[in-house]
């Protein structure tokens, strides 16, 4: 009978202990794992998520020349009688 009340008294505290979410810095695999207000990130523990909305300077654009080459005809030059017609628009 002793034997019983110990293995319902673990079953109890391992069912109570499942139900509890991790603080920041505990082990995850999913973000409701996590209390409120943390996510589960890609290592793999809670962390707050915090958002910087100010771009960096890595993160702005470039602009590089056109790396096409320079055409060798106008735009509106005739095509020969003989060049193949392209099918669609």
């Amino acid at each position: 009978m002793r034997v019983l009340h110990r293995l319902v008294f673990v079953a109890a505290a391992l069912a109570g202990a499942a139900g509890c979410k991790q603080a920041a810095g505990d082990r995850c695999q999913i973000d409701d794992d996590c209390q409120s207000g943390l996510r589960c990130s890609s290592g793999m523990v809670c962390a707050t998520t915090v958002v910087d909305a100010t771009p960096s300077e890595d993160a702005m654009p470039t602009v590089s020349p056109a790396d096409a080459p320079v055409a060798d005809a106008p735009a509106d030059a005739p095509l020969p009688a003989d060049a193949p017609l392209a099918d669609g628009p």
